[in-house]
């Protein structure tokens, strides 16, 4: 007669592989909790027509520097370029403003201006980021040196006021 033990391997298998689906799908919920959490609240995802816009503001064919009155800055500065002419009669788009210390997105909604991202350069922190109604600043440090963005809304469009380097 054999022994009954023949069917011990296989329950051990059987146990074996339900603690392996279990712990994977334990695993896979934390992930997913976990990712839920992480991520600024603030930033929405885009609309369709915020992504039309923020592509059509990519595109090479509309990059070319916005009117801006700008402090000169040093020449390991670049001047500060808009992602897109100004428009009249059009809802403003979204622009991108680059300086030695990073790049800000911003954009207006009548007088009221908002940041939409600051990105800062290689090398580079952000430091301050602050709206308020009409106005907002943005700056970076690094290597020693801070870059500060003024920005306000004229006719509906994001304009930089002044950019200095201290």
């Amino acid at each position: 007669m054999p022994p009954r033990l023949s069917r011990a391997p296989g329950v051990l298998v059987l146990v074996w592989l339900t603690g392996v689906v279990a712990a994977t799908v334990v695993g896979l919920l934390a992930v997913r909790l976990v990712g839920a959490q992480v991520g600024d609240p603030a930033v929405r995802p885009l609309t369709p027509g915020g992504v039309e816009r923020a592509l059509a503001a990519a595109s090479p064919a509309a990059s070319s520097p916005g009117p801006a009155a700008t402090t000169p800055t040093p020449a390991a500065a670049p001047a500060p370029a808009a992602s897109r002419p100004a428009t009249s009669g059009h809802a403003a788009l979204p622009r991108t403003l680059n300086s030695a210390g990073g790049s800000v997105g911003v954009d207006c909604a009548g007088t009221t201006v908002r940041i939409l991202f600051a990105q800062p350069a290689a090398g580079y922190a952000l430091d301050k980021r602050e709206q308020s109604g009409s106005q907002a600043e943005v700056r970076f440090e690094g290597g020693g040196q801070r870059v500060r963005l003024e920005v306000s809304c004229a006719s509906g469009s994001p304009v930089l006021v002044r950019t200095r380097t201290d």
